[in-house]
């Protein structure tokens, strides 16, 4: 009994890693127009559930990969989403640009600036 709640909490933490939310409410001049919100959770096989008005731009899911997905990060305008793999390796679907793999041992993505993301290592180093 052990062995599987290990292993569901462990899903489950990959599960909850990669949350979205559209713009609440207006926002400056140009800015993304508001819609519900939505949000994505990611299993750490790739696998991408989108839930509300969050759109769905592809998974890894059934794609053999190197290293358990461990983040993501949906791109400012909503358009597209990055997935890290806990080798470095970074996965981009819709807009979001691919800038290349990077850290081993990486534990978290985030956007930065419209076009950009950053990765953290387990020593909290970008």
């Amino acid at each position: 009994m052990a062995g599987i709640r290990g292993a569901l909490g462990a899903a489950l933490v990959a599960a909850l890693t990669f949350v979205w939310a559209g713009p609440a409410g207006a926002g400056p001049a140009g800015a993304a127009p508001a819609r519900p919100p939505g949000y994505r959770l990611v299993a750490a096989d790739g696998g991408v559930f989108s839930f509300g008005s969050a759109p769905f731009y592809g998974s890894l899911g059934g794609t053999k990969l190197n290293a358990p997905i461990v983040a993501g990060a949906t791109t400012p305008d909503g358009g597209g989403y990055w997935m890290l793999g806990r080798d470095g390796g970074v996965f981009t679907f819709g807009d979001a640009p691919f800038e290349g793999a990077v850290l081993r041992d990486a534990v978290g993505l985030s956007a930065r600036g419209r076009d950009a993301y950053q990765v953290i290592n387990r020593a909290g180093r970008l």
